[in-house]
């Protein structure tokens, strides 16, 4: 049996304004071919499918172009929600797409039954369960109390996750109780997961999915006897056990200039009778993104070998020279007129805040996310270090109620 763990594919987002709808395609053209070369039974995508709750036209049919192809390579498909997703979106074609294999579940569903999934391989024979949990939204596992403090709202959260996990778990358990009445061998149970599991590192791009402490996880939400765990919502790939049992692959592209130097992956499980084993599938690069750092004359070599070898890399340009630049943003932009190189930002560190030029020559707030733009206020009006934590708790307690409301409205 071979599973393709991915997630985190953000389609429809934006880097500094520049639509990545080619890179998109060009990933999922190479995924197709990765299914059929490796003989892949299941493919999982574990959340964050795309950027918005709300994706655009060309998103959509990007998304939908893909499924339609995966339907015609007869494999099996489970598709599990993130944070950044509608779960009434998602769900919408889940009928019509169940009759061609692709599970979707957008968000927890009311009947249990539902997010337990049996995969099978490509003759069709039971291979396993997977436990098929999508980004658990506060309110879909506990209810607010009016008085609570941080410690008990965290405490709270993480025991509703917990048994949500430790029910579908003895769903499983009793499939394979009734498999074993028949004389059917038990099935491996595996589990998908959106959310940030402690001892997990952060790439760009990951919001907060839930107040206080960065709504970290211990392992032990997860019930004992899984096989493996697909996870999701951390954007670089890394294992969280010796094992290599519980993993984040990470996104497939990357999802700012700091994730430039990764090698993006997918992985490839894979077990028969009591052989288990994972496989890094390495990702292509779409597009190139290069930070350059250093003075006028660094950067401008740098600029120049680029354009010597007819590079259409994406640039991120750091001046951190000693000497004024008046006219620094016009300047680095000469030097990259009748190229292919495109700069996507430029950051004048010698500025006493560090000032952000963009291509434009001027800083768009879309750029910035939500805690970036507190920590500039707090910063601003001189709040005291030692009470920012406290004000960004409340902070981002405000914006996690604002998110939950948009996404009612949405679905």
């Amino acid at each position: 049996m071979r599973i393709l763990h991915t997630s985190d594919w953000h389609i429809g987002a934006l880097l500094y304004g520049r639509k990545r709808h080619d890179q998109h395609m060009a990933l999922m053209e190479w995924l197709l071919k990765e299914l059929q070369e490796k003989q892949v039974d299941v493919l999982l995508i574990c959340g964050d499918i795309f950027d918005s709750t709300t994706p655009g036209n060309r998103s959509q049919q990007i998304y939908y172009h893909f499924l339609n192809h995966l339907s015609q390579l007869g494999i099996q498909v489970v598709i599990t929600g993130g944070n950044h997703d509608s779960p009434s979106f998602l769900n919408a074609p889940s009928a019509l797409l169940k009759s061609m294999k692709i599970h979707v579940i957008g968000g927890m569903t009311e009947n249990l039954e539902e997010q337990l999934i049996l995969m099978e391989d490509r003759q069709g024979t039971p291979q396993g369960y997977i436990l098929a949990v999508p980004f658990l939204r506060e309110r879909d596992v506990r209810r607010s109390l009016w008085g609570e403090s941080w410690e008990e709202k965290e405490k709270q959260l993480a025991l509703g996750i917990k048994t949500h996990y430790q029910d579908l778990f003895e769903l499983a358990q009793e499939k394979n109780l009734q498999r074993s009445k028949q004389g059917q061998r038990p099935l491996p149970i595996l589990a998908t997961g959106h959310l940030f599991v402690r001892g997990g590192s952060p790439g760009e791009g990951v919001r907060d999915l839930y107040v206080g402490n960065l709504g970290q996880l211990n392992q032990d939400i997860f019930p004992e006897g899984l096989l493996y765990t697909a996870l999701g919502h951390l954007h670089l790939p890394q294992a969280l056990n010796s094992q290599g049992t519980m993993n984040y692959c990470g996104s497939p592209l990357p999802m700012g200039f700091g994730e430039a130097e990764q090698q993006k992956q997918m992985i490839l499980v894979e077990w028969k009778e009591n052989r288990f084993s994972t496989e890094v599938i390495e990702v292509p690069g779409f597009q190139e993104l290069i930070r350059l750092k250093g003075d006028f004359e660094v950067i401008s070599q740098a600029i120049m070998e680029l354009k010597s070898r007819g590079s259409q890399a994406w640039l991120e340009l750091h001046y951190n020279g000693e000497t004024a630049q008046p006219n620094l943003a016009t300047d680095l932009q000469d030097l990259v007129d009748q190229s292919s190189l495109q700069i996507c930002r430029i950051i004048n560190e010698s500025l006493k805040k560090q000032q952000i030029i963009q291509a434009d020559f001027q800083e768009d707030l879309e750029d910035l996310n939500t805690q970036e733009i507190f920590q500039r206020c707090l910063e601003e009006h001189e709040i005291p270090e030692d009470q920012w934590q406290e004000y960004k708790e409340s902070y981002q307690e405000i914006i996690l109620h604002m998110e939950q409301q948009d996404s009612r409205e949405n679905d």
